[in-house]
């Protein structure tokens, strides 16, 4: 029986330790326990705020990105919508003017001579043409009438004097001269010297037709092979033509600059214009007559 109570005895003594133990170290223990799980859940909320502002990062950058790309798109598109639009407004000017083809201008043919239908007759109505044996083509093949044409094929400048009466009997409103070549085929005259006296025919058709536009064509082309077997130098040709350019504003006329046209690489009359060497075929003055009713636009 003894034995059985200091058993006991021992027994709690043991609990007592213990219980004191516990209620020593029990403040401490539940201290640490929410001291983890408030690190716990501290951890979470942090994670999770971390996670939400991670997620966020990619929309904003997304975002700049794409708006970087709208700019410089639009700087782009602007530029090239600047350019597109600038273009027109450069080129309006340019075009205006040369399709007024008004006094003191020059009215340069583009492109390279060719057969075409005749689609300006309509636009010779009020207009008579005096000149040499190319000017006397237009009506030989009847796409201008006989009275709209004042021309021999031997006129000189000198001789277009005797003509010009019958240029005022028309009363024109616009008057196309076209001379040069038969002087240039005397061979004793120069380029200057010609263009000089287109100038003084000039003056005198203003004087019988005041009121008339004048339009002066620069002088056509030959072929080297017709060159070669008369008087005539393309040289001088050429020459007469930058002489009428330069005058132009001077004697207030719109200058037509077709020959170039009319040129093969050589600078000489393209050989299927022509039969002879000089005269045009019947085929290539649609050409010469269409665009010269463009410059009284």
């Amino acid at each position: 029986m003894p034995k059985n109570t200091g058993d006991e005895t021992k027994s709690e003594i043991k609990l007592n330790r213990k219980m004191r133990m516990w209620n020593k170290y029990r403040n401490y223990f539940i201290t640490g326990v929410v001291i983890v799980i408030v690190l716990i859940v501290l951890a979470i909320i942090f994670k999770g705020c971390s996670g939400k502002k991670k997620n966020d990062t990619k929309p904003t950058v997304t975002k700049q990105t794409t708006q970087a790309d709208v700019t410089s798109n639009d700087s782009t598109n602007e530029t090239t919508t600047q350019a597109t639009t600038a273009a027109p407004a450069q080129t309006q000017p340019q075009t205006t003017q040369a399709a007024q083809g008004s006094s003191g201008n020059v009215y340069k043919v583009e492109g390279t001579a060719g057969q075409e239908d005749f689609t300006a007759k309509d636009s010779y109505a009020d207009t008579v043409v005096l000149g040499d044996f190319i000017a006397g083509g237009m009506s030989y093949y009847g796409y201008l009438s006989d009275s709209q044409v004042v021309s021999d094929d031997n006129m000189t400048t000198r001789k277009a004097a005797d003509y010009i009466d019958s240029v005022a009997s028309a009363n024109p409103k616009k008057v196309v001269i076209m001379l040069g070549l038969n002087d240039a085929n005397y061979g004793t005259m120069s380029g200057e010297a010609i263009g000089d006296n287109i100038s003084e025919v000039v003056s005198s058709v203003k004087s019988k037709c005041p009121s008339a536009k004048i339009y002066v064509v620069s002088v056509l082309p030959v072929t080297y092979a017709f060159e070669g077997r008369s008087s005539v130098e393309q040289s001088v040709l050429d020459t007469i033509n930058t002489q009428l350019e330069s005058k132009a504003a001077s004697m207030n006329v719109t200058y037509i600059d077709i020959a170039n046209s009319y040129k093969d690489e050589s600078g000489y009359l393209k050989g299927d214009c022509t039969g002879n060497g000089c005269n045009l075929n019947n085929g290539y003055y649609p050409f010469l007559l269409n665009n010269i009713a463009k410059a009284f636009k």
